[in-house]
Order: C-alpha cells, then structure tokens, then sequence
C-alpha cells in the first residue's frame, strides 16, 4: 500500500499544481494511517500549542456516529495523517488526501493568511473539484453544506 499512497501521492500534488498554479513542493509529505481517537488527540493537543494542525472536521459524516475527523496535516512534522481505514479505491477519501496536500503544498511555499482559516479556501475548492469529477460532492459525502464551508474558510474576528 505504501507504495501505491506514494505514487498517488505524486500524482495529486501535479494535479494540485496544475489546477490551482500551487508550487510543487520538493518535500514529500510523509502519510500515516492512524485511529481516528489520535486524530482527535492531536487536535485537541495542537489547541495548547503553537503547532499548526490542519484537520477535516465533520459531525455526523456519511451517518457514522463518530466525531468525524478524517484526516489531519501537520505543518510542523510535513505529515498527512489519514483514518485507518481510508482508501485509495475511494473518490472521496481520495479527496481528502487532496485537501491536505493543499495544506502540504501551502505549508511548504511558506504562504502566510490573515487567519488560518483563510488558508481552508483553496483546500475545500481542490477537494470540491476532485469530487465533482466523480459526480459526487462534499454535502453528499462528508455532510457539508456550502454554508458550513464558508463559515470554516473565513476570519470572524
């Protein structure tokens, strides 16, 4: 498998690139597949640090009683963090992993927002356009409705 999110992996970044003019980054992002609950761990450690974490945050997503967090890039360690059970099979997980090299590839052309939510814009838009490719959406596969994406890609203060 490591070699398939590898090669996959080098594809979306020159995908990304193409699509939305983000250098191609020469640092390769490590990826981990890890349980959900140490997602949700290093979420809430990020919260008392001065590290960046980019999470996928959903209540509630494809009916699953959990809490939702699908991935999580970290700026610090250039690490993807994915659901254990993600696939590479699937449209929408594959999406996922799009919007995380969006922070990867961010991250590593060391652009600067006026709020870390600014840098969620360009994220959602690649994973909206990799799954309108598919004939599928973010409100149909993750359970977020326009309205929640803009409110996430915006400052309020």
């Amino acid at each position: 498998m490591e070699e398939i999110v590898d090669t996959l992996v080098a594809v979306l970044i020159s995908w990304i690139s193409v699509n939305f003019g983000l250098p191609e980054s020469e640092v390769t992002p490590q990826v981990a597949f890890v349980p959900e609950v140490e997602m949700i761990e290093t979420r809430l450690a990020s919260a008392t640090s001065a590290e960046q974490i980019h999470a996928i945050e959903v209540t509630n997503p494809r009916g699953r009683p959990d809490y939702g967090i699908y991935a999580i890039y970290s700026d610090e360690t250039s690490t993807v963090y994915l659901q254990e059970d993600w696939s590479a099979q699937s449209p929408a997980d594959v999406s996922i992993l799009v919007h995380e090299l969006v922070h990867h590839m961010q991250n590593q052309a060391n652009l600067d927002y006026e709020c870390p939510e600014m840098s969620e814009k360009l994220a959602y838009r690649a994973q909206r356009r990799w799954l309108h490719d598919f004939g599928i959406n973010l409100e149909s596969e993750f359970n977020l409705d326009p309205m929640t994406v803009l409110v996430r890609t915006n400052c309020w203060q």
